[in-house]
């Protein structure tokens, strides 16, 4: 009889252990599974392409230094040149220069008429109201109006005696005290108005005394042209490459006419559009510059935001590129400080703000088990991989990145990797 409870008793215990393992591993099937991580120490990397051509960084305009028809054009755009080499030949028409002269000497005593007229007018305003404002004894507006707040002055003194009197009213000395006051504001302002006159005498001054500068340089250029009838050719200054032509064959030429531009030395620069939300790009980062024949490395010279975002301009210096050639451009950097990093499918965001789920442990009616809880956030930047934690999270806090399933807070769930995040 012993030996069959004791047989029944070791099938029950049997039975009750497969019946706990097999609800186990049902209710573990159920649950969502997850990848945990712990938040890490680290930088982020950024990176962002673009697309630019290149274009000569150094370019000098070549001027005509006389006024005639173009006669012949040796070169043409995009042809390498040396110092002293024939660029275009001109016609030299002296008759045109020698009246364009005269024109100019007409000009300019005109101009230093119109300039002492301004500058009387401006002494003669000076005087009136004083070289540092003055009292406006030598204005016969402002003197009027001066006298006529003296009498009022007066008047308001025998009107207040008056009052204390009780020979007056209340309300015939306070018109007595506003005329004053309008005489007072009527000065102050008929003041301001003779400032500003003067003030635009001033800069009217400047700005015919700068015109009459560049009819005098202009004079002198015609004149220094008559001087060298052999400047009829127009030579390159130095090495480089023709960039632009600004005349073609029949055409008049006139002094200081642009002729060509050329591209000198192994500068160039290449303009490229960038998202206008990006910040981490800087003037003076470097910039990777390629395209199937050259690998350059190039630096941020300007960033100018635009209807389209940012525009950059990146400074290359190479012998073996031309201008026009198509590059790819490649910008990465690396934060300079550490910070507290967590993998971007971590961060989850509500109605409240950001949070992170963080894995807890607990017992629970089939023994140990994982559930989340909403662990509460500020985040800062962030690139492809990792968003900065600037508070809320912890090192040794271990959270999920990744699940299976959906769920919610206080959701019990099984850790994929748990072995790397909680001691077993």
């Amino acid at each position: 009889m012993r030996k069959k409870i004791r047989m029944f008793g070791t099938g029950l215990f049997i039975i009750i252990i497969l019946l706990t393992f097999f609800s186990k591993t049902v209710y573990n099937y159920n649950l969502p599974t997850v990848t945990g991580a712990l938040p890490g120490n680290g930088t982020l990397k950024k990176t962002e392409t673009a697309t630019g051509v290149v274009k000569w960084a150094e370019v000098e305009d070549i001027y005509s230094e006389i006024s005639g028809k173009v006669d012949s054009i040796f070169v043409k755009e995009g042809d390498k040149v040396t110092k002293g080499q024939a660029l275009v030949k001109l016609s030299f028409d002296e008759d045109e220069t020698n009246l364009k002269v005269k024109q100019l000497e007409i000009d300019r005593t005109k101009s230093s008429a119109d300039i002492e007229s301004t500058k009387s007018k401006i002494d003669k305003l000076k005087k009136s109201i004083g070289d540092n404002g003055g009292d406006g004894a030598f204005d016969a507006e402002l003197a009027a109006v001066k006298n006529k707040i003296a009498k009022a002055e007066e008047n308001l003194e025998k009107q207040n005696d008056l009052y204390k009197s009780g020979m007056l009213t209340r309300k015939e000395l306070e018109d007595a005290e506003l005329e004053l006051s309008s005489l007072n504001n009527e000065y102050e302002s008929l003041k301001r108005k003779k400032k500003e006159e003067l003030e635009a005498l001033q800069q009217e001054l400047k700005t015919k005394s700068l015109d009459a500068e560049k009819l005098e340089l202009q004079q002198k250029s015609l004149q220094k042209t008559l001087a060298a009838l052999n400047k009829t050719t127009v030579y390159a200054p130095f090495d480089g490459t023709i960039t632009k032509l600004t005349v073609k064959k029949g055409q008049q030429a006139n002094p200081n006419e642009m002729i060509a531009s050329i591209g000198q030395g192994s500068a160039f620069e290449i303009e490229c559009q960038i998202n206008a939300k990006n910040n981490f790009i800087a003037v003076g980062d470097t910039a990777k510059v390629t395209n199937g024949d050259h690998e350059l490395e190039g630096t941020v010279d300007r960033i100018k935001p635009d209807e389209t975002g940012k525009k950059l301009s990146i400074k290359l210096s190479s012998n073996e590129i031309s201008e026009g050639e198509s590059f790819k451009i490649t910008f990465e950097k690396t934060s300079k400080s550490s910070h507290i990093l967590v993998p971007n499918s971590a961060v989850n965001k509500d109605k409240d703000g950001y949070f992170l789920y963080a894995l807890k442990t607990r017992e629970g009616i089939l023994g140990k088990e994982f559930y989340v809880e909403k662990l509460r956030v500020e985040v800062g930047d962030a690139d492809s991989q990792n968003t900065i934690i600037t508070k809320g999270a912890l090192f040794f806090e271990p959270i999920v990145i990744t699940s299976d399933k959906q769920f919610e807070e206080g959701a019990v769930v099984k850790i994929k990797n748990e072995g790397d995040l909680f001691v077993k």
